[in-house]
């Protein structure tokens, strides 16, 4: 009875910003008449997280939501009827064969609530959005139609309060059986905080003095993002990293590494507005330390939607 039901948007838009209106027109096709109750439509934005656990010897999984638009403080009708009995396209509830074009139109919020969309690599971890359709009949489960979109949270990288980070320092002693050698020190700053896709993260300077009696196995740099995720009271993270390296540190000497750079690839932008499903980024300076832990250095920094 149904030959076609879409949902298409009037802009070609790649992503939306708060304050921005999502419309667009529902078609359907019907090749014979069919009777329906109602023709509805909502706009809905929600986080899922999904984590694995051992109980014992079993593996079991947790789940958890957070819903962003589903609350009538949003100013955003989420359940709006397109179609009802005084349609003056109906005849006591049957909608005669052929097709149907519905407009919507949906304000997103201006206030900064909403995180940016996010996929996880981890199945089951996300935060999306769509405009869904959904076609109420008599004794049968209704048709949906979904059209998903990309929002992202405005992050001005112009903000004051993402002043450069200070310059941060680390250090370690190394022992061997009995015998502690000389410390290990790192410190490190880059050139500012925040950043967008496609920008230069530009390693200032790293000073490395190695009083140890080894010869450490060089300087590394990576982009760190960290995925926090929460179900059910379980709490999990996950880091993604490219690297550049140096030659080895040998002992007793000190090694200085300045303006390295590393670019920041296509990634969401951070968020923090999610309580189940957090994006953090660092820069992780570390020396790379034979048969130990390395020495490392985070640098936060954000990923931003707005360019300096």
């Amino acid at each position: 009875k149904i030959k076609s039901y879409t949902i298409n948007f009037s802009k070609n838009q790649k992503a939306y910003f708060p304050g921005q209106t999502i419309s667009g027109v529902v078609t359907i096709v019907l090749t014979e008449s069919t009777r329906i109750k109602s023709i509805k439509i909502g706009i809905f934005g929600e986080a899922k997280t999904r984590i694995a656990y051992k109980s014992g010897d079993d593996t079991k999984t947790a789940y958890q939501n957070q819903k962003f638009l589903e609350h009538v403080t949003l100013n955003i009708c989420l359940l709006k009827c397109l179609l009802d009995r005084n349609d003056k396209n109906l005849e006591n509830h049957l909608l005669l064969a052929g097709q149907y074009r519905y407009p919507f139109a949906f304000r997103l919020p201006t206030s900064d609530i909403l995180p940016s969309t996010f996929e996880s690599i981890q199945p089951g971890n996300s935060i999306r959005y769509l405009v869904e359709s959904w076609i109420e009949l008599p004794l049968r489960v209704p048709p949906i139609c979904k059209k998903p979109f990309t929002f992202l949270q405005v992050i001005d990288c112009n903000a004051p309060n993402f002043e450069p980070p200070l310059p941060l320092e680390n250090e370690k002693s190394i022992c061997c059986w009995c015998c502690q050698s000389g410390p290990l020190i790192i410190r490190a700053a880059i050139d500012k905080k925040a950043f967008v896709p496609g920008e230069k993260v530009t390693l200032l300077t790293a000073e490395i003095e190695n009083y140890t009696d080894r010869n450490m196995n060089g300087i590394a740099i990576s982009l760190l993002q960290m995925v926090t995720r929460r179900a059910k009271g379980i709490l999990s993270t996950k880091s993604y990293a490219s690297l550049a390296q140096s030659e080895t540190i040998k002992q007793g000497c000190s090694f200085t590494w300045n303006d390295k750079s590393i670019t920041i690839p296509c990634l969401p932008p951070t968020n923090s507005l999610s309580n189940i499903l957090k994006v953090e980024y660092f820069i992780k300076v570390y020396v790379k330390v034979p048969m130990e832990p390395n020495l490392t250095i985070d640098l936060p920094v954000i990923v931003g939607t707005i360019p300096i």
